[in-house]
């Protein structure tokens, strides 16, 4: 019988979590308390987390009043990391590295978050190698940025791609400047990456994947939770 188990990730603007083996998942702002419907949904499992906000994680750690795996800590990641330097590298970049490498082999991890990852992770011969990457603000960030960084700029949402390169508003200009940046900044990531590593296929995960996906290339593997298949390849059987 498969076991029950839930994984929660710690980021920075949203909690995320997964349960198995029903396969079901959500998230709730990182602000809020965990949900009572979830905290019962947690007992009798294993429980594994991981995280990027170390003073949220304890706070949540308290909140679920039971016992936790923490990865990266009471349970090592099965991938190795050849950054120069590796203490430096977040969690969540691993595990959706390590959820790509499972799905697809040598692949370019590309993970739409507050802030946009773009990773290169090796199908070693003694298993997955995290090479590396590039950091990106993402989509809601580059908005609030360009709104609080000047004095006339609105502050934007974008809710789907633009139609347009050139922008006959401010706004127009905004949302195209912003958009067509980051796909484009993301499309040469991916271009200069597969140099690298010849035949890497593209992964794509985040909550604004979606969006630019169809901008990247002509084909990408698209998982929501990718990050969560990375967490599997940690479970001990």
């Amino acid at each position: 019988m498969p076991k029950r188990r839930a994984a929660i990730n710690v980021g920075n603007s949203r909690i995320s979590w997964f349960l198995w083996p029903e396969e079901e998942a959500g998230a709730f702002p990182v602000t809020e308390n965990l949900p009572q419907s979830l905290k019962e949904e947690l007992s009798p499992r294993e429980i594994y987390l991981a995280s990027v906000n170390p003073e949220r994680a304890a706070r949540l750690r308290e909140e679920i009043g039971m016992a936790v795996k923490l990865l990266g800590e009471d349970i090592r990641l099965p991938i190795r990391n050849l950054t120069r330097k590796p203490e430096q590298v977040g969690l969540d970049r691993l595990l959706v590295a390590l959820g790509a490498c499972r799905a697809l082999g040598t692949a370019i991890a590309v993970d739409f978050g507050t802030a946009i990852t773009v990773n290169l992770v090796r199908a070693g011969s003694e298993g997955p190698e995290f090479l590396g990457g590039a950091i990106l603000p993402g989509l809601d960030l580059s908005l609030r940025a360009l709104s609080e960084g000047t004095s006339k700029l609105p502050l934007l949402e974008l809710k789907e791609p633009p139609d347009l390169f050139l922008g006959r508003t401010t706004e127009e200009a905004v949302k195209a400047g912003v958009f067509w940046s980051l796909s484009g900044g993301i499309r040469f990531l991916i271009e200069r990456f597969q140099e690298e590593e010849a035949g890497a296929r593209i992964a794509a995960t985040g909550g604004s994947a979606p969006l630019f996906v169809p901008h990247l290339a002509t084909e990408v593997y698209y998982d929501p939770y990718l990050l969560f298949r990375g967490v599997e390849a940690c479970f001990p059987d």
